[in-house]
């Protein structure tokens, strides 16, 4: 829920120049079962998976899904979050993905593939910084079942060992209680309070400043959460 300008280099993911195509070697021979695949790694987008929640990358055809549930939640976010509402806004919103600066999950319940929530990360960048900006909502009427949580704690997991990120940051208005208690579970720090810290819809909204470094989940959050 954070949109502030980049501190150092952009974060872009490598590219690979193709090269002449290596010879394949003959498939072992082996005695007994094969080693099982996790059948969600085919799925289109798939990113990871905990004991109850999915993440995947949003596109195009999750448009449809992504605003209904919006629209059915559009009591919980005010005046906290004001997600894509229509299906130009979403498209606008997946064009933001793709500019190397910004990431997106959407957050799916295992057993059924339902859409409860969204997590974003915003203003990624290296250099000596090697942060980014952390927004997240979540959609009725699956909120408060600790969708939320789990979903987070995979994006953290991601971040740190995938991306090998240093720092998130989320900034949270006060009367967000949820949200508060959100990152406060997944162990991010309180680093102060400011003011007039974020324009939202239109007003300047105080917000409270939270933070969560690598060492801080790597000595807590990767030990009792390894498996989210």
């Amino acid at each position: 829920m954070t949109e502030l300008p980049p501190q150092g280099e952009l974060f872009h993911l490598p590219t690979v120049e193709p090269g002449p195509p290596l010879p394949q070697p003959e498939p072992a021979k082996t005695q007994g079962k094969k080693k099982a695949t996790d059948p969600r790694e085919s799925e289109r987008n798939f990113v990871s998976a905990g004991a109850i929640i999915a993440l995947y990358r949003p596109e195009l055809g999750d448009a449809v899904e992504f605003l209904l549930r919006c629209s059915a939640s559009a009591e919980l976010h005010h005046p906290y979050v004001y997600p894509p509402s229509t299906y130009a806004a979403f498209a606008a919103y997946l064009q933001r993905l793709a500019d190397g600066r910004h990431l997106g999950f959407l957050l799916r319940r295992l057993e059924d593939r339902s859409l409860v929530g969204v997590i974003n990360l915003n203003e990624l960048v290296r250099g000596g910084f090697h942060s980014a900006y952390l927004g997240f909502y979540g959609f009725v009427p699956f909120n408060g079942k600790g969708y939320m949580t789990e979903g987070l704690r995979l994006v953290l997991r991601y971040c740190f060992r995938t991306l090998r990120l240093h720092r998130l940051e989320a900034n949270v208005q006060p009367g967000n209680l949820p949200s508060l208690a959100l990152v406060r579970r997944c162990a991010f720090r309180h680093e102060g309070f400011s003011p007039h810290y974020l324009k939202i819809n239109g007003r300047w909204r105080d917000h409270e400043r939270f933070a969560l470094t690598r060492e801080d989940w790597a000595g807590k959050l990767d030990r009792e959460f390894g498996n989210a």
